[in-house]
């Protein structure tokens, strides 16, 4: 009950720091570098996967579980060193859409995002076990893999999304993240299973912020932070959902059956992209 509690709170904190750090990036650019700013802060946090991965298990061989918790609490409190001089950011008009408008006009792009977000929960709760499973070693190599594909693709490409629409974005790393997943399912030897996971991390890299230009573009500025919030959540749930109902499928069958099932899923956030590519968002500050 202590761990589920502690689990709850992290989450929670989690989501709200998330949104956060992309409506503060937001309010400090003009609407044409949306796609880089929640690319950016992504890519952030899938840095920290990338290295938090090793650094874990070097820890947990080393010093037991005990350190890992010691190094993850302290993450966060280095973070309020860093921000508590910062300078705030002048709020923006009061005059807003309401949470109802603001859910009707994102939970599209939220719902292609959610569904292009099962990957990413595939590779990051069952690849693991799928190493054990077929009694390969380090299987925290998949998740190096998936980070640095990941953060690759938006340091080199998060440009696309702002410079075409989102949708199109969405739809292209859809497909790949696709692939990716497919391939772990077809997996035989572990370099297939590292490959599948580096396509999806490549995939998925900019299907949350192709999607995520197309919800902030469906809403007035001053809900563009509002309207994060509620496209996050849709990736929040989407997570918790995702992960128990492909454990559930997995029960009494091969573990690569996950995948695919992720990679049919996937397959619908391209669906939704290509939706939401024939109808675009009408202008800045115009809801569909």
């Amino acid at each position: 009950m202590i761990l589920l509690l502690g689990r709850a709170v992290l989450g929670g904190a989690e989501s709200v720091v998330i949104t956060g750090a992309v409506s503060w990036g937001l309010a400090l650019v003009d609407r044409r570098s949306t796609g880089k700013v929640i690319a950016w802060v992504g890519s952030a946090m899938f840095a920290a996967f990338a290295v938090g991965a090793p650094v874990g298990s070097a820890l947990y061989a080393d010093y037991g579980f005990a350190a890992i918790a010691f190094a993850t609490m302290s993450a966060p409190l280095f973070t309020l060193l860093l921000i508590a001089p910062l300078p705030t950011v002048a709020p923006v008009p009061r005059t807003r859409l309401s949470f109802a408008n603001v859910i009707g006009a994102v939970w599209l792009p939220g719902f292609g995002s959610a569904l292009g977000s099962v990957g990413f929960g595939a590779v990051t709760t069952f690849v693991a076990l799928l190493f054990a499973n077929h009694g390969w070693a380090d299987g925290w190599l998949a998740y190096t893999a998936y980070a640095t594909a990941f953060i690759v693709a938006r340091l080199f490409f998060s440009h696309l999304p702002d410079r075409f629409s989102g949708a199109k974005v969405a739809l292209v790393c859809a497909l790949i993240e696709a692939v990716g997943q497919a391939l772990i399912w077809l997996a035989v030897r572990p370099e297939m299973a590292l490959a599948g996971a580096a396509l999806t991390g490549f995939g998925f890299s900019l299907v949350y912020p192709g999607f995520g230009v197309e919800a902030v573009h469906r809403v007035p500025a001053q809900s563009r932070g509002l309207a994060m919030g509620a496209y996050t959540a849709f990736l929040d749930l989407a997570q918790g959902l995702a992960s128990p109902a492909l454990g559930l499928m997995a029960t009494g069958a091969n573990l690569n059956v996950i995948f695919l099932a992720s990679a049919v899923t996937v397959l619908g956030a391209a669906l939704v992209a290509a939706w939401l590519m024939a109808r675009p968002a009408i202008a800045e500050g115009s809801p569909p």
